[in-house]
């Protein structure tokens, strides 16, 4: 089935744009003192060489981050990825959605695996776009889950 992305608020983007920015510009300055160019020059090579491998892992593993956090269905199971960690929530624990339609944001309530007494719940933050999508993608996967929206869509 079809993946959603997470949505990051704007704030967020505009964090991961600087972070972006101060990585490319850490990056050059080091290659140009390793390569020796104008005024530049690089009194330990290996430092230059590790800082330039650990803000291309770092920009690497950023990118990831901001786009590779998702929600899809497959199979039995609700998958969350993010990051490096990936959340299965199968279909029969899940009882509830609620979201904001005007926000966004929404809480899908799903039983403890280990303790079926309590509720626990995960935070479902989505692009505009897929707002209607996911309720629409959630009710086909089980179509007793109780939706609930509050706000504007």
């Amino acid at each position: 089935m079809k993946k959603f992305r997470y949505a990051y608020p704007k704030s967020a983007y505009v964090v991961y744009a600087l972070i972006v920015a101060v990585t490319i510009v850490s990056i050059v300055f080091a290659s140009l003192r390793l390569a020796e160019v104008g005024g530049f020059i690089s009194v330990i090579p290996a430092t230059d060489i590790a800082s330039i491998v650990i803000f291309a892992l770092f920009f690497v593993a950023l990118a990831i981050l901001v786009f590779g956090t998702s929600y899809s269905f497959k199979g039995d199971f609700l998958v969350l990825d993010r990051f490096f960690v990936k959340k299965k929530i199968s279909r029969d624990s899940i009882l509830k959605y609620v979201s904001d339609g005007a926000a966004g944001i929404g809480a899908l309530y799903y039983a403890d695996p280990a303790n079926p007494e309590n509720v626990l719940y995960v935070v479902v933050s989505l692009h505009k776009k897929d707002r209607q999508a996911f309720p629409d993608a959630l009710r086909a996967f089980k179509p007793d889950v109780v939706i609930t929206t509050n706000g504007e869509k």
